[in-house]
């Protein structure tokens, strides 16, 4: 075995973390089978040849790179986890962790569904502190905007919610991906207002397919 050599002094739990993973990694490497040496008479250093020596040089590298990368994967994930718990308890802290769910959700509410609403609102809502995103994925009426983007996520998290379907006129694969998803929820269908354009759905065998399954009212006839 070779011993490694460093100037700079670790911490004990460094080099017991980095030694731990170095002797499970040289475990698992042992059990790999050896590459198949050279036919060419290779030179001696004292009972050893300067490639096997080579060889152990740069199998001890690799086994240190892979602790190295296993022991910094560890770190951050172990920290990560500690970061997001105590700014949990920070949050917990802040004025508007005191509001019951109730009015937090009808302060989502009023965010994602007014007329000039981000679409992508609802997803910056549950991206943030877990307390809000818990009471988001409770809030069914902030998931009921159902675009081509969004369906597959927010229709089951609409729950039992009116939903509202975009308009589209391109008859496409994806369309019609789209139709799969929300057929099944017609009875959930919201009815156009004056203000949303029926879908005028190009002429063609793929749309005159897609024009039977769409409920009446919602295509021009």
């Amino acid at each position: 075995m070779i011993e490694p050599t460093c100037d700079t002094a670790s911490p004990d739990y460094v080099s017991l973390l980095i030694n731990g993973l170095v002797s499970k990694l040289r475990v698992e490497g042992s059990k790999k089978a050896m590459m198949p040496r050279s036919r060419i008479t290779p030179l001696k250093v004292g009972d050893k040849t300067v490639r096997d020596v080579m060889r152990e040089i740069d199998t001890e590298r690799q086994i240190f790179t892979a602790a190295r990368d296993e022991a910094c994967g560890l770190i951050t994930t172990y920290v990560s986890a500690i970061l997001s718990d105590l700014g949990s308890e920070r949050n917990k802290l802040s004025p508007i962790s005191c509001l019951p769910d109730e009015v937090l959700s009808l302060i989502f509410e009023a965010a994602c569904t007014g007329q000039n609403h981000s679409q992508t609102a609802p997803l910056n809502i549950a991206a943030v502190p877990r307390a809000w995103r818990d009471v988001a994925l409770c809030t069914p009426r902030i998931w009921t905007a159902i675009t081509i983007f969004s369906a597959s996520l927010f229709l089951p998290r609409s729950k039992g919610a009116l939903i509202d379907i975009a308009a589209h006129s391109e008859c496409s694969e994806d369309m019609l991906d789209y139709l799969a998803l929300c057929l099944p929820h017609t009875d959930r269908w919201r009815p156009l207002n004056p203000h949303t354009q029926q879908w005028s759905l190009d002429d063609g065998p793929v749309c005159t397919d897609a024009k039977a399954t769409v409920p009446r009212g919602f295509t021009e006839p």
